[in-house]
């Protein structure tokens, strides 16, 4: 049976404004990250079915990740033990912190089709984090966990075609994107959208859709967007 926590937005997500609004399962280290901890989170992993993961659990002491146990299950090729084990060396779960041998699990987990690992590795290379910076290698990453419906990775590919990393700048791309992630329920592709709309940016303002979004964002318990409600109400009451 496995056990679910939240995701760190370091490491594994490395960012999760990307993995923002991720639910608690249960109690944790703070931080860690491992696919026992927050796989339904995000409902995205492609992992290879073939190693068996239908079971997995990321062994741990003490509440800590065994590293031990999880070498061993990460040299046997299973995909999730390898994106774990990267997560602890990304991080320093249980190891001396190692970005370089993060990269090297993160890649061995990616091969295997792992939408959490792509977008961990995507995010390396963004960042030039044990790997050189590299922005066509991150897009390629990024662009194939989105493909298979990583929603992180998909709210990435926003950004990527928003600021033109990677890609040719294309703001109406962006927006496709982050419907894609939105749909798949990430809150800040959600929160994005509702800026867009409001803004009208390559499209007529459409202050319906803008408000709809905002609320789904906020329901997800999004931050920003509910900070963002929190002062439109209050701008409300103070005109009435």
């Amino acid at each position: 049976m496995k056990k679910k926590i939240t995701k760190k937005s370091n490491g594994g997500n490395c960012n999760r404004a990307s993995q923002a609004g991720s639910k608690p399962k249960e109690h944790h280290p703070a931080g860690c990250n491992c696919h026992s901890c927050c796989h339904d989170d995000h409902h995205d992993h492609n992992c290879d079915s073939s190693h068996s993961t239908e079971f997995y659990s990321t062994p741990m002491i003490n509440d800590l990740p065994d590293i031990s146990k999880l070498t061993e299950l990460a040299n046997q090729g299973i995909a999730m033990a390898q994106y774990d084990l990267g997560v602890c060396y990304n991080n320093g779960f249980g190891v001396l912190e190692d970005p370089y041998k993060a990269a090297q699990w993160f890649f061995k987990a990616a091969q295997q089709a792992d939408g959490d690992a792509q977008f961990a590795l995507g995010r390396l290379y963004l960042e030039g984090r044990g790997v050189p910076q590299t922005d066509d290698a991150a897009r390629k990453w990024f662009e194939v966990a989105a493909q298979h419906g990583h929603a992180a990775s998909q709210n990435q590919m926003g950004y990527l075609y928003l600021h033109g990393i990677g890609v040719e700048k294309n703001p109406m791309i962006a927006m496709h994107w982050w419907l894609e992630s939105a749909e798949n329920g990430f809150p800040e592709a959600m929160f994005n959208l509702a800026l867009w709309y409001a803004k009208g940016e390559c499209l007529e303002p459409d202050e319906q859709a803008a408000i709809e979004w905002l609320h789904k964002a906020a329901d997800a318990g999004f931050p920003p967007a509910l900070d963002f409600l929190e002062k439109m109400n209050s701008v409300t009451e103070s005109e009435q």
